[in-house]
């Protein structure tokens, strides 16, 4: 269970961190 975890969510936080990014730049081009 811990190693499933510690594979996930480095991927997730990398998948998230692109996804916050994208939304702040049209955000950003929006405004």
């Amino acid at each position: 269970m811990t190693i499933t975890s510690q594979y996930i969510w480095p991927n997730h936080d990398d998948t998230y961190n692109k996804m916050t990014k994208s939304l702040y730049m049209s955000y950003s081009q929006n405004v």
